[in-house]
């Protein structure tokens, strides 16, 4: 019996043990099961917990969300009037006004809005409406056409933060650009249910050192200036975004939205906001920004080329034709000589370099303007086939 009952505690431990590495094997599989299974999740347990009493909001998300919520408020929207003019030779009624809506932002402490030329020019009233509807009325006291910015200052304005501004220079392709304005909204017809709250739209900034044109006001196929170092973003710009800030993630301006390029998407320019720091000022120190003159009328040498043919021997490929010198300007008092293409077919003086900067009728018109009133300047000339240096004491343009 003794050998019997040992026997059989025998088989019974060899069977505890075999159950036991059998239950162990279950257990160490399932372990390295779940292991496997369930890293990612309990690897990102604090991402999910973050999300969780986030609202399901990804970190780059509430950092755009506070971005957006520290700066919508300093952002409005400006409804302008504008006189339409009255073309009825008899009776006297009154004169209707067209209304236009642009976008603006708060600039300094004293409550004054930066704003672009254009959504302002021709304005005989200016409204402006803060984010939390509050409106007042608002005076243009600087607008430079050259740079598409205007300064309006605004009565009794409320206590909103201004937006501070970025350095320009230091953008980089690629970074994250939020547009904010009031596109689509206006006070009369269609507005898309666009006239609540500022509309956010955000990309990057797809490129910088952009170069816009402003045409001449006298022939609209001279180039009078250029807007230069504008940033282009794909974030989207529409009518009544213009004046509107463009931001970077840390909330600064980096430019004021200013254009789209027509029939494309995707393709927007902002002001740079170094360029808004130097003329901003000007606009509120004197209403106006100071640039150089020279008094002339050009055209570029191969336009000219192509109207005379070989009618007249040019001594030069590439310049800038003089065809009139108005009197009394810096120009006149250097004697520089215009063209008479009526009469005597005579080619006025073509110059080709502005203090050894070589110059054709595309960019004379900008290198002029990036002197100030006053610079005394070396023009390279040809006269009648001949090379000759006139030096000239520019003006302040008007």
């Amino acid at each position: 019996m003794t050998e019997v009952r040992g026997s059989s505690q025998l088989r019974w431990l060899i069977a505890t043990c075999l159950l036991f590495t059998l239950l162990g094997g279950v257990l160490g599989g399932w372990a390295v099961y779940a292991l496997m299974n369930d890293e990612p999740a309990r690897a990102s347990s604090g991402a999910v917990d973050t999300l969780a009493t986030s609202g399901g909001l990804t970190a780059e998300e509430l950092r755009t969300i506070e971005v957006i919520e520290r700066s919508i408020g300093s952002v409005v929207r400006i409804v302008v009037h504008r006189a339409m003019p009255s073309d009825h030779p008899v009776l006297n009624i009154p004169t209707p006004s067209v209304v236009s809506s642009g976008s603006g932002f708060v600039y300094d402490e004293a409550g004054r809005i930066v704003t672009n030329y254009h959504v302002v020019d021709g304005s005989v009233e200016v409204q402006v409406l803060y984010a939390n509807g509050e409106r007042r009325t608002g005076r243009v006291i600087g607008a430079d056409r050259l740079t598409d910015l205007a300064v309006i200052e605004v009565e009794d304005p409320p206590e909103v933060r201004p937006l501070p501004l970025a350095d320009s220079d230091a953008v980089r392709v690629g970074q994250m650009a939020i547009a904010v304005g009031s596109p689509l909204a206006g006070e009369s017809g269609m507005s898309f249910g666009l006239d609540g709250a500022p509309t956010v739209t955000k990309g990057i900034v797809s490129a910088v050192d952009r170069a816009l044109p402003v045409m001449s006001r006298d022939n609209p196929r001279v180039r009078e200036f250029e807007i230069k170092n504008l940033i282009q973003t794909d974030a989207a710009i529409n009518q009544g975004n213009s004046g509107g800030p463009l931001l970077n993630s840390a909330g600064e301006v980096i430019g004021v939205n200013t254009a789209i390029a027509p029939g494309a998407q995707g393709i927007g320019f902002a002001i740079p906001s170094n360029t808004v720091k130097r003329v901003v000022a000007e606009l509120i120190e004197r209403g106006e920004v100071s640039r150089a003159y020279l008094g002339i009328t050009f055209q570029d040498l191969a336009l000219v080329r192509g109207y005379l043919g070989d009618a007249v021997d040019l001594p030069v490929e590439a310049g800038a034709v003089v065809i009139d010198v108005k009197p009394g300007t810096p120009a006149a008092r250097a004697g520089l000589r215009g063209s008479d293409f009526r009469q005597t077919e005579r080619l006025g003086d073509i110059i080709t370099a502005v203090d050894g900067r070589p110059v054709t009728g595309e960019n004379l018109a900008a290198v002029i303007l990036s002197y100030r009133p006053g610079d005394e300047v070396e023009l390279t000339v040809y006269r009648d086939g001949s090379p000759l240096t006139i030096r000239v004491t520019l003006g302040r343009r008007d």
